[in-house]
């Protein structure tokens, strides 16, 4: 790139330099102000830094424990005030925690002689328990009878389980009351009742030394009984070992009272 200038320029002539703008100068103070004088510029201080331990404990339940034995020590102005004797003594244990006390609930005290039904109003139904296995199921309806004549109660339902092969009674009976307050006394008149010497309907003696046990039975009510046996199936040959319906309920004041409804199915045993 080429610049024509409008005149040929001076070789010897002096070297050019810019000349920079100075500031004022300052005034001149005197020798003794100025000695005291802070520099203009000085460096600020350097800043210092201090690290300050900090420890973690590793057992809590330690860590706690110096902190409740913190709070039980006594200051120092306090143990300055005490006798010698005690300002080296350890500090107090604390505090033991407040004292559980047991109360026993209050609970209702029913009288089962004054208002059965109203404690047991829904169990009626009797588990009859160690009963002679020679015993059938017309002996038991008039054992039966004979009780809740005597004691003025009334049943409508009775189960003699049977072994069909050998032809006796399981040792066990289900009795239905027709209240809860005539199954509580028959419970309790016939718990350790002993059998000893009974006469059967063909003239057979039966002489056992078992001793009656009564419990509440698993299924409890009338009807809730005719569901469990109206649909099984009994493989036997004779109707007198199926569970039976008395309606009327027999009370044993009646001398001819109604037949037993059969409650199941038979099913034959093949031969």
């Amino acid at each position: 790139m080429c610049v024509k200038l409008p005149a040929q320029l001076n070789p010897h002539a002096e070297e050019w330099r810019p000349i920079a703008s100075l500031p004022p100068p300052l005034p001149r103070l005197p020798h003794a102000l100025f000695s005291y004088a802070p520099p203009l510029f000085a460096a600020p201080p350097p800043l210092q830094y201090y690290q300050v331990p900090v420890t973690f404990p590793t057992d809590i339940y330690a860590h706690n424990h110096a902190i409740s034995d913190q709070q039980h020590r006594p200051k120092k102005g306090i143990k300055k005030l005490l006798p010698p004797r005690l300002r080296s003594a350890p500090p107090p244990p604390p505090p033991p925690p407040p004292k559980l006390e047991w109360r026993q609930k209050n609970t209702p005290v029913v009288d089962f002689s004054t208002s059965p039904a109203a404690a047991l109003s829904s169990k009626t139904t009797l588990m009859i328990k160690n009963i002679p296995n020679q015993l059938r199921r017309d002996f038991m309806l008039k054992f039966l009878d004979g009780y809740c004549k005597t004691h003025s109660v009334a049943y409508d339902f009775l189960y003699l389980p049977f072994d069909f092969r050998k032809l006796g009674n399981l040792g066990y009976a289900f009795v239905n009351f027709t209240n809860a307050a005539a199954a509580v006394k028959m419970k309790k008149v016939l718990s350790n009742f002993k059998w000893r010497e009974y006469y059967t309907d063909d003239g057979e003696t039966v002489c056992s030394h078992k001793v009656c046990e009564i419990k509440w039975a698993r299924v409890q009510g009338k009807e809730a009984l005719i569901r469990r046996f109206e649909k099984t199936t009994f493989v036997c040959d004779d109707r007198e070992f199926l569970p039976v319906v008395l309606d009327p309920p027999r009370d044993g004041t009646d001398r001819n009272p109604a037949e037993p409804v059969n409650v199941g199915r038979i099913c034959r045993r093949s031969r």
